[in-house]
């Protein structure tokens, strides 16, 4: 039967390695002192709400009101718009306040549609309207702000382009979108622009133009 021998080297190296274990400590705050530390990056859980019955309702709903100082007969109104837009879902508008007035659909198509197509009027009188935002009050909604297609008249040939357009659009208000099927068709001496603008500021119907070549033109604008 074979025994465990040890020999008289091999345990003076078994003993040198026992000692050096027990010689060993855990690091002290002097030791840690330059020690540094990869924390690395914090993983990010992504977590949906769910949106809140009255947060649904106002998912697909604009305020607005009309730009006058008239009175707006109600009825009226309300079938002349329903007529317009021709909501695949059904449309119900409620009177907020005197002028200003919720209108709620219950189709996405319904309100990209009217967004898309704006300006609206109804009787010549343009409707300002804007979507609300998550839990944002409807009578806090500021109805400053319309959607226009602006003409722009008198142009050169060389500034019939896209980047010209964007140009104007800045001057004007934000801008939205230019006519591309227009642009297309050739020189016309003109091009339209989609701009959000303040209803507030008039717009100027002639305005001065400096080119960077230094050269000097007059444009006018209509809607």
């Amino acid at each position: 039967m074979a025994n465990n021998v040890i020999k008289p080297d091999e345990g003076k190296r078994r003993m040198t390695m026992i000692s050096r274990r027990k010689e060993a400590k855990l690091p002290s705050a002097g030791d840690i002192v330059g020690l540094k530390i990869d924390d690395g990056e914090e993983k990010v859980w992504a977590v949906e709400e769910e949106l809140k019955e009255e947060e649904l309702q106002q998912a697909f709903c604009l305020v607005g009101c009309f730009f006058t100082a008239s009175m707006m007969h109600f009825s009226t109104m309300t079938n002349t718009l329903a007529n317009l837009w021709h909501p695949i879902g059904e449309m119900v508008i409620t009177i907020l306040w005197e002028k200003r007035f919720m209108f709620k659909f219950y189709h996405e198509v319904d309100i990209y549609r009217v967004i898309n197509d704006a300006p609206w009027t109804f009787n010549n009188h343009m409707l300002v309207f804007r979507r609300p935002l998550v839990n944002e009050d409807p009578m806090e909604v500021p109805l400053i702000y319309s959607f226009f297609w602006i003409q722009i008249h008198d142009l050169p040939s060389g500034m019939m382009s896209e980047a010209v357009a964007k140009q104007f659009g800045a001057f004007i208000g934000s801008f939205v979108e230019n006519d591309e099927e227009q642009i297309s068709k050739g020189y016309q001496n003109y091009m339209r622009v989609r701009v959000l603008a303040n209803v507030r500021v008039l717009l100027k119907m002639r305005e001065k133009l400096i080119t960077s070549i230094g050269k000097q033109l007059y444009v006018r604008f209509s809607v």
